[in-house]
């Protein structure tokens, strides 16, 4: 649980004037990793901070997320 992901997805400007439909997205993912990966108090406040970017008017979505905890490999 030492990671948070980010993916916000943004409707690309028109760049020959016409609409562009949903199908024509920039979509961004952004991994980053905690120096303290067992501080909770990090992690939230790195999730609160990457929630704040929904609040851009060009960030059509946000995706927020932690990694599934998986077995030792």
């Amino acid at each position: 649980m030492g990671t948070a992901a980010l993916c916000t997805a943004s409707a690309l400007p028109a760049l020959s004037g016409k609409e562009l439909d949903a199908s024509h997205k920039l979509v961004h993912h952004v991994f980053f990793w905690l120096k303290r990966p067992d501080s909770e108090g990090d992690l939230k406040m790195l999730l609160e901070g990457i929630r704040g970017l929904a609040r851009i008017p060009s960030v059509k979505g946000l995706h927020v997320g932690v990694p599934a905890s998986t077995e030792k490999r």
